[in-house]
């Protein structure tokens, strides 16, 4: 694999799409704002605050379902040098360089004073990671960038997880993706799929349609009780 080469990682039958979910957050409270509005915190529930509380020091920083819900799993790649699963590991750097949005990094996201009151969920709102995480998915399949390697992978590798993520409560999947782009971009077969599925579903109502117009066609109407105006 040539760089750049992408590591993702996948989750299945995550609905970062619901409802409830995407709007649990507060963003004026996400670009640094200390006393952002009642309304706007109350957006984060049912993850607002430590019981619920309405003090300042209570309150979770970042507050809302989608920041108390951030993936937590980290990865690490190596080289084998040998084709057995022994032997010496050469570690393989990754790079934090396009991971998230330029935009979303310095317009959207700004952290808070260290002694700013509140219960600190997320050390730094502006890593990459976090942010990569706030922006969520429109499926409950999707995945998300990691890391991005500059390096060519020629050989046998391994990948360390940490597995700090639980999935098995909900009947979700994991998975980590290594993924190269060409100049059409990166692999994504969702829109095949979905002009295949449109594209067969069109041909087969043409074909009834027809069908139903050459057995039992449309009668013609009758022109005389047509009114002409003068």
């Amino acid at each position: 694999m040539e760089p750049p080469i992408f590591l993702y990682y996948k989750l299945e039958n995550f609905y970062q799409n619901h409802r409830r979910y995407v709007k649990s957050r507060c963003d004026s409270q996400l670009s640094g704002d200390l006393e952002p509005s009642s309304a706007c915190l109350k957006n984060c529930e049912p993850a607002k605050s430590f019981n619920d509380s309405e003090a300042p020091e209570d309150v979770y920083l970042p507050c809302g379902l989608i920041a108390k819900s951030m993936f937590t799993d980290s990865f690490r790649l190596v080289k084998l040098a040998s084709n057995d699963t022994g032997g010496v590991e050469y570690p393989i750097p990754m790079s934090f360089e396009g991971v998230a949005w330029e935009s979303d990094i310095e317009k959207k996201f700004n952290n808070p004073p260290a002694n700013a009151t509140g219960i600190r969920i997320i050390p730094d709102f502006k890593h990459p990671d976090f942010v990569v995480w706030m922006r969520t998915a429109g499926l409950p399949t999707f995945r998300k960038l990691y890391r991005v390697i500059n390096v060519p992978l020629v050989g046998n590798y391994r990948v360390y997880i940490h597995n700090t993520f639980n999935v098995t409560g909900y009947g979700g999947h994991k998975y980590v993706v290594l993924s190269t782009t060409s100049w059409l971009g990166g692999k994504n077969p969702f829109l095949g799929y979905a002009y295949i599925i449109v594209g067969s579903v069109c041909v087969v109502l043409a074909i009834i349609f027809g069908l139903k117009q050459a057995i039992s066609p449309r009668a013609t109407g009758d022109t005389t009780y047509l009114e002409w105006a003068h």
